[in-house]
Parts: structure tokens; C-alpha cells; sequence
């Protein structure tokens, strides 16, 4: 199963002009079975409609979880799906004085194998950050657990110090991976971007795409993950 992580920018890439069609044609090239997009601007002009132009690009599910509403347009984060999910639900991780965030979950069937599947995009404030993780952690196992539904927890973490208690917290239950920087797009320097598994011992494969296409379309690079059930 191939997933893909991309925080698009509202698709303000190098120099800082709007072209929705740079990041479509990177997703494309991808080809992954689930993308997460984060920080996807729905301005309200026929012209600069991203989401309109996602749901042409042939996935079956296109679902956008809105944080913020403005009177240009709207801002959230997008998943992109190859089929139907068995189940949808919007996690509320908004905090207090800060920017609003949220979660999109996801359960699916890939190849005959139940999958869930979160998708997020925390906060900037390191405080932010340790309440939001705790609250996702908490409403993910709110439920029945499933232990032949294995988790995958994706997106702009924004947490750039691997050796911090809030990377502890989710190592505990993740398969965290290797580091692979992809802020800033054209000279990457920190990981923001991750893909987690849980069980730790599912096989997984990540990498991030550096052409010139990639470099140039969002100020973060996308992350791919081959996952081998």
C-alpha cells in the first residue's frame, strides 16, 4: 500500500504565485493509494478552487476535513482515497487561542485487510503540540481495539526534535522510521512530515521525492510510504 504525505501550502510554491496544477501533477506522479494533504485553501474564485480541481483527478473518495472558514474561502486538510472507506470521522483538536487543527479518520479494506487510518496536522507551539498528541492518542483508543486492524498515523506532525517527550509518546506506540527532512522544500533541514505504523514490526519503506517539480510547487517536500502488510 503506498500513502503519501503533503502539506501543499494552499499551493503557494516558489515564487509565491498560486498553481494548484503544480502540486496535482506531483500527486499524480506519485500514484499513491491514500493521500493526506494539509494546509489546502478552498478559495471561493472559480480559479484558484483546488478542491474543485482534486475531485477530477480520478480518487474515489475526496474528503475534506475544514478547520477554518473565511469569507474568501475555507482551510483544512484533504484525504484522497482509491475506493470507499467503511467509516469517516472528523477528530476536533483545536486548542484555546490557537489556529484550529483537526484529524480525518479513516477505516478501509486494502487487499482484504481492515486498515485505519489517521490523518492530522498539529500545532506549532511545543505545549500545542504535547495536548493535541495526547488527545488524538486518547480518542484513537476510545474504541474496541482491533488487533488485526493495524494504524497509520500520518501528516505534518511539526514536531522537528526526535529526542522530545512528545516523540517518546508516540514511539511508544508507533513504528517511527527514520528522519527524512522535508522543511524547507528547497534546502530540507527538519522532518515534519512522517508517516507512523503501528504494529511496529509491519514492514515499511518511506522516502521523499526531491526533483525540481517537488522542490518548487509547496514549501514542504511530500513524504511517500510503501507499506507491505
Amino acid at each position: 500500500m503506498r500513502l503519501l504525505t503533503y502539506n501543499v501550502h494552499g499551493c503557494i510554491g516558489q515564487q509565491h504565485r498560486f498553481d494548484g496544477e503544480r502540486i496535482i501533477r506531483n500527486i499524480l506522479e506519485v500514484d499513491a493509494d491514500f493521500v493526506a494533504l494539509q494546509e489546502v485553501y478552498d478559495q471561493r474564485w472559480e480559479e484558484r478552487s483546488f478542491l474543485r480541481e482534486l475531485k477530477d483527478i480520478g480518487y474515489s473518495t475526496v474528503h475534506y476535513g475544514m478547520t477554518i472558514r473565511r469569507d474568501d474561502g475555507d482551510y483544512g486538510n484533504v484525504v484522497l482515497m482509491k475506493g470507499e472507506p467503511e467509516h469517516t470521522e472528523e477528530i476536533d483538536l483545536s486548542l484555546e487561542g490557537k489556529e484550529p487543527r483537526g484529524a480525518i479518520r479513516m477505516f478501509l479494506q486494502h487487499e482484504g485487510k481492515c486498515i485505519e487510518i489517521v490523518s492530522t496536522h498539529f500545532g506549532l507551539g511545543l505545549a500545542e503540540r504535547h495536548q493535541q498528541i495526547h488527545r488524538l492518542l486518547a480518542v484513537l483508543e476510545d474504541r474496541d481495539p482491533t488487533p488485526d486492524c493495524p494504524r497509520i498515523l500520518l501528516g505534518d506532525l511539526n514536531e522537528w526534535n526526535p529526542f522530545s517527550n512528545r516523540w517518546h509518546v508516540l514511539s511508544n506506540d508507533f513504528e517511527v522510521g527514520e528522519r527524512l527532512r522535508t522543511f524547507p522544500a528547497v534546502l530540507p533541514f527538519f522532518a515534519l512530515d512522517r508517516v507512523l505504523v503501528a504494529p511496529k514490526d509491519v514492514a515499511v519503506c518511506r522516502a521523499v521525492p526531491r526533483a525540481k517539480p517537488f522542490r518548487r510547487a509547496s514549501d514542504h517536500l511530500p513524504l511517500v510510504a510503501e507499506v507491505d502488510w
